[in-house]
């Protein structure tokens, strides 16, 4: 035989005198999830944890604060970013239509922009002046006196041998050319073909005169063609040598500025890009320097694309549906 139960005992009541407070705003509240320290515990050395690809999975009932503590514990362990980097594009001298990505640590972004600016801004500014130095400007004409008396044993000889023989070489314009040609010498004076015939016709010259000279001017021609060569190579040379000098400068001054950026900056694509820099500047920048036209400026600066402050912790991204698109993106 069973008792019945009395209706006050069938739902338990709380007896509020037994609560120690008069209200809530006399109790401290309490801070995290009661009851899962594990939970918390395991959480935390996820968050702390610094490995590439790990991901972390909460789960619990709805209300019961999952999302409250993850971004409780983000905003009190702040994880840093060991992979955060800013990212870079500069010019691609080998292939214009795809620039090159320079990937720098956090916040070292815009200070290699203002480097590379600077390097710019001489280039554009000082590096011609550089270059017209007293003393580039002493080497450069000791080589063109080298080059000079090298030329005169050459040409000397043969201009006494025409004179001997009653030649000499004479300049003349055609059109926007200038050529050098040998003419026989009259009186001392040099006398082109036709003006020689009509020396003979009034008498003053013969055509065994004429006969002889032609004769002397074939052999004197061939000679002087071979000496135009070589006129032609010691110019080619000196060329060759006060290019060089230039170049050797213009590397040297851009030097004191690319090895410094790339110590400071030490990437490989830092490195390439310098050097491609200032073999355009000499292969295709000396000759206008100091010239208003600055078109070339855009291929010596660095668009930042991304940067982050040095000291910046990760970002934290909440996305409520996570979809594919939203989490790996899509190129459009």
């Amino acid at each position: 035989m069973t008792n019945p139960l009395p209706v006050d005992v069938l739902r338990w009541r709380c007896d509020a005198t037994e609560l120690g407070f008069e209200t809530t705003n006399d109790v401290k509240p309490l801070v995290g999830v009661v009851g899962q320290d594990d939970a918390v515990e395991a959480l935390r050395f996820g968050l702390e944890t610094d490995a590439p690809g790990q991901n972390i999975f909460v789960r619990g009932l709805s209300g019961t604060g999952r999302m409250t503590l993850v971004k409780k514990l983000l905003a009190d362990i702040r994880p840093s970013c060991a992979l955060t980097r800013d990212h870079c594009y500069v010019h691609n001298f080998n292939h214009p239509d795809r620039p090159r990505l320079i990937t720098l640590p956090a916040g070292k972004g815009q200070e290699f922009r203002r480097r590379v600016e600077k390097l710019a801004s001489f280039i554009r500014e000082h590096l011609g002046p550089a270059l017209s130095s007293e003393g580039l400007k002493a080497r450069r004409a000791a080589i063109e006196e080298a080059a000079e008396q090298e030329f005169r044993s050459v040409m000397e000889p043969f201009k006494k041998a025409l004179n001997a023989a009653g030649l000499t070489l004479v300049s003349r314009q055609l059109g926007p050319l200038t050529e050098t040609v040998i003419f026989p010498m009259v009186d001392g004076k040099p006398v082109p073909p036709e003006e020689f015939a009509q020396l003979i016709a009034r008498g003053e010259a013969s055509q065994e005169q004429q006969a002889e000279l032609q004769r002397k001017q074939a052999e004197f021609e061939q000679q002087f063609a071979d000496i135009s060569e070589k006129s032609n190579e010691i110019r080619r040379k000196h060329d060759q040598a006060v290019q060089e000098v230039l170049e050797d400068n213009a590397r040297a001054l851009l030097g004191k500025f690319t090895t410094a950026i790339e110590r400071d900056f030490p990437r490989p694509s830092v490195r390439q890009y310098m050097r491609e820099t200032v073999d355009d500047v000499i292969s295709n920048r000396l000759a206008g320097l100091g010239k208003e036209d600055n078109a070339e400026d855009s291929l010596y600066r660095v668009n930042v694309v991304l940067e982050h402050r040095q000291d910046s912790a990760c970002p934290i991204i909440v996305e409520n549906t996570p979809t594919m698109r939203k989490l790996l993106g899509t190129i459009d």
